[in-house]
């Protein structure tokens, strides 16, 4: 009975400590929702299409002529083609892999109120494999706290603090 004691203590102290991001209604679903759009970023989505787009050697995509003015009308003023540069060894000629990178396109935006709605809405198309916001990459920054790293020489012959 302790055991079940202590740990309702440990659990509601848990919960009572964990911040909470101020809302207009303080409900936990905005700050959810608050969290989650900050860890995307603002004015693109990644698109990928079921057929093989057209890249020009300055990683520029040309799709279909209606997935284009479906994405005009959105006010995309962009589209890209981030991993292409992989697969143009040869001349400028784009190879298909097993996975389709090269059919993933960036698409950037002007105004990036409704990116959520916009992918919704090209993810109902048949030329579309999916759509989706593009996540924030954040670096991992570790200090060691060894004192006697500087005495270690196979950290520096791996290049371990350029890793």
């Amino acid at each position: 009975m302790r055991r079940f004691q202590f740990y309702v203590l440990l659990v509601s102290l848990l919960f009572a400590f964990v911040p909470r991001v101020a809302m207009s209604d303080g409900g936990f679903a905005d700050t959810i929702s608050s969290i989650s759009s900050s860890i995307y970023h603002p004015d693109r989505i990644y698109l990928k299409v079921r057929y093989m787009p057209s890249i020009t050697k300055s990683q520029d995509v040309y799709l279909d002529a209606s997935l284009t003015a479906l994405l005009d009308s959105y006010g995309a003023v962009r589209v890209m083609s981030p991993y292409s540069r992989h697969y143009a060894a040869f001349g400028g000629r784009f190879h298909s892999s097993s996975n389709g990178i090269e059919r993933i396109c960036c698409v950037y935006f002007a105004d990036s109120n409704s990116l959520d709605a916009i992918c919704a809405d090209l993810n109902r198309l048949d030329a579309v494999e999916y759509a989706e916001r593009v996540p924030i990459d954040y670096l991992f920054a570790y200090t060691p706290n060894d004192q006697r790293l500087g005495e270690q020489w196979h950290h520096d012959n791996i290049k371990m603090k350029e890793a």
